[in-house]
């Protein structure tokens, strides 16, 4: 699953289970996405912290405005070298559309929108 999170203010994002923070900047945006079988990762917004909890079993990888990957866990980054996972910074796969997910009520953007109906 890959989702967008934008921010009209300065704050920061934490990624679980690894606690790794990323200072957002307000109008930039982070690309997620979580990688493993399981699709019950969650977001939360906690204080002045946007909260990211990866699946069970499974992880969560990032990348900020420019394409470039956060390091947010053994899982990421440009040190991550691989045949499948290059050695340098990546650009997440392109969206086809908006990121989003339902849940009781409607559905939710990852900005935290929620637009109810059918979608």
């Amino acid at each position: 699953m890959r989702f967008l999170i934008k921010a009209d203010r300065r704050m920061v994002v934490v990624f679980e289970p690894t606690a790794a923070e990323y200072v957002m900047e307000p109008g930039k945006n982070i690309a997620v996405e979580w990688l493993g079988d399981s699709e019950d990762g969650m977001v939360s917004f906690e204080a002045e912290d946007f909260v990211v909890h990866a699946p069970s079993g499974g992880y969560s990888k990032a990348w900020d405005s420019e394409g470039i990957e956060i390091y947010i866990g053994p899982e990421s980054g440009p040190d991550v070298g691989s045949p499948s996972q290059p050695s340098h910074p990546t650009r997440p796969p392109a969206q086809t559309s908006a990121p989003r997910e339902h849940r009781a009520g409607g559905w939710y953007q990852a900005d935290g929108a929620c637009h109810r109906g059918a979608g």
